[in-house]
């Protein structure tokens, strides 16, 4: 395999698992929003943005704050329905 396949497929890696994790939330939206919540600080530390505002905002902030939306519609959801 070429080596500038690999470092796509690297690169692909964790877009990957942001997709899986989003047809989970999908799914079971406080499941989702809370794994989206964790996987924002495993980013946060694996990749040090934390070292600087500008990257964690565009980094971390973003799952953190689509995995409080996923929780916060799952509860209004619920109280549409009842």
């Amino acid at each position: 395999m070429p080596k500038n396949v690999r470092i796509k497929i690297i690169h692909l890696i964790p877009s990957s698992i942001l997709i899986v994790v989003l047809i989970i939330a999908w799914k079971r939206p406080v499941v989702g929003g809370i794994v989206l919540i964790v996987l924002s600080m495993v980013f946060t530390l694996f990749f040090k943005t934390y070292r600087e505002l500008t990257n964690f905002l565009i980094i971390s902030f973003p799952l953190i704050l689509t995995g409080l939306l996923f929780i916060i519609s799952d509860f209004l959801l619920k109280d549409i329905k009842s």
